[in-house]
């Protein structure tokens, strides 16, 4: 049995000892991952011992159960416990649903530092069924069915309005990606605010995500992200085959941005439509094959000259301060690893959308330079100079 004690919705708990560190992992399990919640549970449980005395791990919970609506689980060095099971079943991917827990998560247990890592679904640039009352998502995370259902599709917060929520709580040391396709420059900027350090893969990430028992010490390392990242990775190496992971500092990232801005008329000059992509690093396909998030790095590499690229490698490389990959990973999209060409050189393990009118949409497609407009990294690497 999982769970050795429950408290209501309703119980006024004292306050907990302030810990240096406490992680809250959002599960957005009501949807085809419900299946893993245990196992990641689990795992969990099973590394109490790694996690430092006073500190603690705090999960949110929502599945497909129609037994149990969603819950807090609270698992520290000596207890694994239940200490809030809702009334009632929550559409977990409402960005004001996920303020209103974690909220009460930091209230009930303070701590100098806290980090947050989103389990569940990731879409990147796929548009999605959003939360918010507007006919298309941004990026998207966790979608949630609302009916206790594990098939078809639900509703997904986009990061955008994750970020408005988070904003308002105690900011993160670093928020970890425990999905697909989380490391991409726009998601980093909005996020910036929010959280000292990302971590996770502009790639799929495998259904079993993050290897909680072997990641437990480094979840609480103040200066581990770098072994976090090669822990993740680490876990879903077979062959030639490593999962792309990479550690984003957000304090660089206006600086990134701002050479990104200085570099950009070097060759969008004439909007960019002759550029050609072939053969660089992408980590995404939409439902109509059309290849996406191309890697930031591979990007810039090809398109600058050598003098403004050096440039802009500097404050990249200050930003993006570790990456792991070795050009082939597992995916479920038809990606051509073979097709990649100098991966060494263009792999920076961040994705960035470059503008096209190969995007613009039409009949059954999704405008993605429109939607790029709705993004803060749309000002800041300043896309409208271009026409877009």
């Amino acid at each position: 049995m999982l769970f050795v004690a429950c408290k209501d919705d309703n119980a006024d708990d004292p306050y907990a000892a302030n810990a240096e560190r406490n992680i809250i992992i959002y599960m957005n399990g009501e949807n085809n991952l419900s299946g893993h919640v245990s196992q990641s549970l689990s795992q969990i449980r099973s590394a109490k011992a790694n996690i430092p005395d006073g500190c603690n791990v705090l999960v949110y919970v929502d599945d497909v159960s129609t037994v149990n609506n969603p819950y807090i689980f609270q698992v520290n060095s000596d207890t694994a416990i239940v200490v809030r099971q809702f009334s009632e079943d929550y559409n977990s991917s409402d960005p004001q649903r996920m303020a209103e827990i974690v909220g009460w998560i930091q209230a009930r247990y303070p701590a100098d530092s806290y980090g947050l890592v989103l389990w569940g679904h990731g879409s990147g640039w796929n548009i999605e069924t959003d939360t918010i009352p507007r006919k298309a998502a941004r990026r998207a995370y966790g979608y949630d069915r609302g009916n206790n259902s594990s098939t078809g599709s639900g509703a997904w917060m986009n990061y955008d309005a994750m970020a408005r929520a988070l904003e308002t709580l105690y900011p993160f040391e670093f928020i970890l990606f425990d999905c697909c396709n989380g490391q991409n420059i726009e998601t980093a900027y909005e996020l910036r605010n929010v959280t000292n350090w990302l971590v996770g893969s502009p790639a799929e990430v495998p259904a079993n995500g993050c290897p909680y028992a072997k990641a437990m010490t480094w979840l609480f390392s103040k200066d581990g992200y770098r072994k976090l990242a090669e822990c993740y990775a680490g876990n879903y190496v077979d062959g030639n085959d490593t999962l792309p992971m990479s550690v984003i500092s957000t304090a660089k990232i206006e600086a990134l941005a701002n050479a990104t801005y200085q570099a950009l008329p070097s060759f969008m000059a004439d909007g960019g439509d002759s550029i050609q992509l072939d053969g660089l690093p992408y980590y995404f396909q939409d439902s109509l094959k059309t290849n996406l998030q191309y890697d930031m790095r591979g990007i810039m590499h090809r398109c600058c000259d050598d003098a403004t690229y050096q440039t802009w490698l500097k404050a990249f490389d200050q930003c993006v301060v570790y990456r792991i990959g070795t050009g082939r990973w597992m995916t479920s999209y038809n990606i051509k690893f073979k097709s990649f060409k100098d991966f060494k050189n263009n792999y920076g393990g961040v994705s960035m959308f470059l503008p096209s009118s190969a995007y613009a949409g039409g009949e059954g497609k999704y405008d993605y330079n429109r939607m790029l407009k709705r993004y803060k990294w749309y000002a800041a690497a300043g896309w409208s100079r271009f026409g877009w």
